[in-house]
């Protein structure tokens, strides 16, 4: 019997196929497939299926992501920004449903110490683009008539293991002392994942492309801190050249020089410090280098931006959404735009099924409406504004149409139901017959030309062009509107 029935609500009754439809779960007889994954060639599907340690090969190094993470905060930026792209959905029901959702989904107790699905869902998303895949556990109220809140699980302790319909999975998890690995519960588990790839069920980082780039990033950013440790602070040579005739076969007379010069040396350094100038006198040849100072240091700028350049172009996240300000007019194109929405909405859609099932078994536990929408929010303003900028565009293209359509209609050129035809796609193919039926008040005469403007040319007259245009009487302004309002009446479909 299906866990969540709830005697007194007809929305929760269990389904007839234990596998839940809703979950897009196969049913237990299929037609199972002909071909095998590539990760069970040669005949060792069953072997893995029926084995209780069988798993899906994993090919990704999830240690390695996270290190990536830790040491390079550019690829941490882009993960925490990207989700913060993504943002929240809103709920699009009728008000009353509306209101009873977003209050649970405000007071729902996520990852053990928060409250909120929007916490969760950032936390859901980040593992998601780290790791490929994400998981959590829906976890019920006692008498299992709600849901109380979603444990979030670690991917590298969830497992895929080939299911024996030699189609789907099962999510099993690796705990200690447990023995095999425990199965987890389908209805109860949500699971994520990004950009898949080939026959993987894993699903694919976003930093898959990046560890051979961020581990040649950090071996150069531990090269610059050395080069800095060892050279940062300037260590000097003081060398002092005897005489050729200078006489010390001991060497206690040069001896002794070298000692005064090394600590009048340090005491004009120790003067530096303390913002009190000393000069430095000597006798002879005497010189002063920095140790290092001949040798060049590795251009780091340069390489360095390669580096972070193919980060920007593998995440598609602009550089200056990272503060990095490649040049003086560096913004945020149209065409830039456009490729992150596109990456937002695919993010997006690898979410929604998820969250839609969530939402949708709290409904069927509640017994409350299930007719919802999820609404995500327009992905960042600049997406915004092209957007209205192409509809103002497309508005302007119209008004240039009906303009030219007039100018042919008044011309003899078309007649009403050419321009009919040519302003509504949808009669384009219909005859006159039949756009008369649509259109029973299509105007059979142009409308007159508009006036033309005050001589004079300012602003308020609608001149412009000097004054070269004739004012239009009173009596024939007065002729001109009745006829133009005559033609709109007659011409209004």
């Amino acid at each position: 019997m299906w866990p969540f029935k709830r005697a007194d609500s007809p929305a929760t009754k269990a389904p007839d196929n234990p596998a839940n439809p809703d979950r897009f779960v196969p049913p237990v007889r299929i037609s199972q497939p002909t071909a095998v994954p590539s990760w069970a060639l040669g005949g060792i599907y069953q072997q893995i299926a029926i084995n209780p340690f069988g798993r899906v090969p994993l090919t990704q190094n999830y240690g390695l992501y996270r290190a990536c993470r830790e040491s390079l905060p550019l690829l941490d930026a882009a993960i925490v920004k990207m989700v913060q792209f993504v943002s929240v959905p809103t709920i699009k029901a009728d008000d009353d449903t509306a209101a009873e959702i977003e209050a649970w989904l405000a007071t729902l107790h996520v990852n053990r110490v928060q409250t909120g699905f929007s916490n969760w869902l950032g936390n859901f998303a980040d593992n998601m683009l780290t790791y490929g895949r994400a998981h959590s556990e829906i976890v019920l109220n006692n008498d299992h008539s709600d849901v109380y809140g979603l444990l979030q699980i670690h991917p590298k302790t969830i497992a895929l293991r080939p299911s024996v319909d030699r189609y789907s999975v099962l999510i099993v998890q690796n705990q200690a002392l447990a023995g095999a690995p425990v199965v987890l519960p389908q209805l109860l588990t949500l699971s994520a994942y990004h950009s898949m790839r080939e026959d993987d069920p894993n699903g694919t980082s976003l930093l898959w492309s990046m560890p051979f780039m961020a581990e040649i990033l950090i071996k150069m950013t531990k090269s610059l801190g050395s080069t800095w440790e060892r050279f940062g602070t300037p260590r000097y040579h003081v060398n002092w050249e005897p005489p050729a005739d200078f006489p010390d076969p001991t060497g206690t007379k040069a001896q002794a020089f070298v000692d005064g010069l090394t600590n009048q040396f340090n005491a004009s350094l120790q003067g530096g410090i303390s913002n009190s100038i000393q000069d430095f006198f000597s006798a002879g040849k005497v010189t002063v280098t920095v140790i290092g100072a001949d040798g060049e240091a590795l251009d780091f700028g340069a390489p360095v931006r390669s580096l972070e350049e193919q980060i920007c172009a593998a995440t598609g996240i602009p550089p200056m959404a990272f503060g990095l300000q490649w040049s003086t007019t560096e913004r945020m194109s149209a065409v830039q735009a456009a490729l992150l929405s596109s990456h937002i909405r695919q993010i997006r859609t690898e979410l929604d099924e998820e969250l839609r099932y969530l939402i949708d078994l709290r409904q069927r536990l509640v017994g409350g409406d299930r007719e919802f929408e999820l609404e995500w929010p327009d992905p960042t303003l600049l997406d915004t504004a092209e957007t209205s900028r192409a509809r103002f565009f497309d508005e302007s293209g119209r008004a240039s149409q009906i303009t030219n359509c007039l100018s042919l209609f008044r011309l003899g050129v078309y007649d009403q139901y050419d321009m009919a035809r040519e302003l509504r796609p949808e009669l384009a193919t219909l005859d006159a017959e039949q756009i008369d039926a649509r259109l029973p008040n299509l105007a059979t005469e142009a409308p007159p030309e508009a006036p033309p403007a005050a001589a004079g040319g300012g602003p308020d007259a609608g001149g412009g062009d000097g004054g070269s245009r004739v004012m239009m009487s009173d009596a024939e302004l007065v002729a001109w509107k009745a006829n133009a309002s005559r033609h709109a009446k007659n011409g209004k479909a």
